[in-house]
């Protein structure tokens, strides 16, 4: 999975709902794709050929293959929370100056290793999704041949809250959600992702630091060379690099991070409020980023040269759609419907005339409608 995903030459694709080799890898005579024995990676993971995995396997099969996915997680988390610290003076300068234009391109310039956060993310993005495959699978699979305990599952879980989800009695239930899938991909993945990244967040001081994870990935869209090979293409609604799966990592990161409890949590904390107040943070400051990063592009300057603004505001849009906590109505609060239509159009027109977003473009030209 690491060496054909993260190796370059695949990514997954929304549209058709599995992990697609790029389009000169499925259409050139000379490619070592089509030169071995293998079938199509696209054949090989795509959702009908998982529901049939999972039904030779089994749920536990299925339970062993997603929790060892979700441990790649444990690593990666480590490494964000070391990037956490090491920017912490930056980050704290951004979450207070993010709304004037000095203050955030200074603490933004003085942010490091935002490439490896977002090679990090990328990694947790991509196995999440294939972990949701899995659970898709495995889902319709107990649906088909066991449905009163589907059912009863399904009745059971609508009357947990958010708190019960720690309760000792919620552990021997949690068994049979993970066997069965019909928890549904967030509910199952949160209690999982928690388990794995539990062991950094134990104290007040470990919340303190993790709240300016929303702050680290708005600061993301600086780095260049991180998204420099994120094109959206449009025909696949998704990116070369499996940027489109940072989405789900910073969904899942941030609501999960948020239900950890730690020593000295106050009792009447609500915990639905916080994850909504952090995913906000995260929408808002990733439009000012983008706004000024847009801004500076028209004025020709050189530290954005480079950036693909255009497959950014599309990412930014696409979150949103991902994320139920957040309306759209709340992005295009902070960022104008116009400019994301925009981006669509121009993308959508560069790529038809074979030009990369944002590296041949003039960054001074005025946008199409």
């Amino acid at each position: 999975y690491q060496r054909r995903v993260h190796g370059g030459g695949v990514y997954y694709s929304p549209v058709r709902n599995g992990f697609v080799a790029h389009r000169t890898d499925l259409g050139s005579n000379n490619s070592k794709h089509n030169r071995s024995t293998a079938p199509p990676l696209d054949v090989e993971i795509d959702l009908v050929e998982i529901k049939a995995l999972c039904q030779l396997l089994g749920p536990y099969g299925v339970c062993v293959i997603t929790r060892n996915l979700t441990a790649l997680m444990e690593s990666r988390v480590r490494n964000i929370k070391e990037y956490l610290t090491v920017n912490r003076p930056g980050l704290q300068a951004l979450k207070e100056g993010y709304t004037i234009d000095s203050q955030c391109i200074a603490a933004l310039k003085s942010l490091k290793r935002l490439d490896d956060l977002v090679t990090n993310s990328l990694v947790i993005g991509t196995a999440l999704q294939l972990r949701n495959m899995f659970f898709d699978g495995i889902r319709e699979v107990v649906a088909e041949n066991t449905p009163h305990i589907a059912e009863l599952l399904q009745s059971c879980l609508k009357q947990c809250t958010a708190d019960f989800i720690h309760h000792p009695l919620f552990k021997e239930m949690q068994v049979l959600v993970d066997y069965s899938g019909v928890g549904g991909v967030t509910h199952v993945t949160n209690i999982n992702i928690m388990e794995n990244v539990a062991q950094h967040k134990q104290t007040q001081a470990d919340d303190q630091l993790w709240q300016l994870l929303p702050f680290l990935y708005a600061a993301s869209f600086w780095s260049t060379n991180a998204w420099r090979e994120a094109e959206y293409r449009v025909a696949f609604h998704g990116r070369q690099n499996n940027a489109h799966c940072m989405a789900l990592c910073i969904v899942s990161l941030i609501t999960s991070l948020e239900k950890i409890p730690y020593d000295g949590m106050p009792e009447d904390c609500d915990l639905k409020v916080s994850v909504r107040r952090s995913l906000e943070c995260f929408v808002r400051v990733s439009a000012f980023v983008l706004l000024r990063i847009h801004c500076l592009m028209r004025a020709s300057s050189k530290e954005v040269r480079d950036v693909p603004i255009h497959s950014l505001i599309i990412f930014l849009e696409k979150f949103v759609e991902q994320c139920e906590a957040v309306p759209i109505s709340y992005l295009q609060k902070w960022l104008p419907y116009t400019l994301i239509q925009s981006a669509y159009v121009q993308l959508h027109n560069r790529q038809q005339g074979g030009r990369r977003d944002g590296m041949q473009a003039d960054p001074t030209e005025a946008p199409e409608h």
